[in-house]
């Protein structure tokens, strides 16, 4: 492990402000608005694909009782109106994988699917890598990523929703108890940190890279992230009132804002990965 010592912080700390730089004297910003267009029409059919796949293992009320607790995560405007349709699924939804349901699901992969590809688009523009792959190889690289946004987010809702229920369920001392209902959001925060992690190996049309060298842009990506949600969520319940402003479309506002600015951090991290990996050279930003 190499030792940190105060030329490694300095040149970390160059690398992090190259990176700013970059992203401030370049096209990002205009692919992160694409990313929160595509990405809010996106939404609503993983939605469905979540509901479909969740409720082969819970029931509708263990399904929404669970899904509240993502609240805690996203402003409330934001969470409104995905709860609001996510009730309408719940209340349709059925147990059996049936052949239909199959096709449907396969459907709303693929619609699904845009925002993930506005996605990978950004990516390589941060990694200076030309879009090359073929319309069918990008489909199915968008599809399949978008299927495992599917499986990560009901994992990361699985963990916070099962550990609260073991601990009430099992006779453990009440500091195990308190132990186990903390250790939800460090587990939390590893499960978006494997998924920039994730992103950064599977997104660009490249060789792969070795993980270790993805981790600082994950890291980075991760804190940043977390730090955007709370921020936003404070400022969107407190300083700003949408509704006044847009009003019947102000919750569609809110959630692209969101993906805007959530789109920007992923950048980020891309970005810092390539100036930070031992082998990348000087670049000029392109602009495609």
């Amino acid at each position: 492990m190499k030792k940190l010592t105060s030329k490694s912080i300095k040149n970390w700390l160059q690398t992090l402000l190259e990176t700013w730089r970059i992203a401030n004297n370049s096209n990002v910003w205009a692919h992160c608005a694409s990313v929160g267009f595509f990405g809010f029409l996106s939404i609503f059919p993983v939605m469905a694909v979540f509901v479909l796949l969740y409720g082969l293992a819970f029931s509708p009320a263990e399904m929404q009782e669970q899904i509240a607790l993502l609240s805690q995560f996203i402003p409330d405007t934001v969470y409104e109106v995905l709860n609001s349709r996510l009730s309408e699924l719940v209340s349709t939804t059925t147990s059996a994988l049936t052949f239909s349901l199959l096709i449907s699901s396969l459907l709303a992969l693929y619609a699904g699917s845009k925002g993930i590809k506005s996605l990978i688009i950004l990516i390589n523009l941060a990694f200076h890598i030309t879009q090359e792959r073929s319309f069918v190889q990008s489909t199915i690289r968008a599809v399949g990523l978008t299927f495992a946004a599917v499986v990560v987010l009901i994992i990361a809702v699985s963990s916070i929703a099962i550990i609260p229920l073991g601990a009430a369920y099992f006779p453990f001392p009440q500091i195990a108890k308190t132990i186990a209902l903390w250790s939800r959001w460090p587990i939390l925060t590893g499960i978006i940190f494997l998924s920039f992690l994730g992103l950064y190996r599977l997104a660009p049309n490249r060789d792969a890279v070795a993980l270790k060298k993805l981790m600082p842009g994950a890291a980075l990506a991760t804190v940043l992230w977390i730090i955007l949600s709370i921020l936003f969520s404070i400022y969107v319940q407190n300083f700003n009132n949408y509704s006044a402003e847009f009003g019947a479309l102000s919750a569609a506002v809110v959630i692209m804002l969101w993906l805007y600015y959530s789109a920007f951090i992923v950048a980020l991290g891309a970005i810092f990965n390539s100036e930070a990996i031992d082998n990348a050279k000087p670049y000029a930003f392109r602009v495609y």
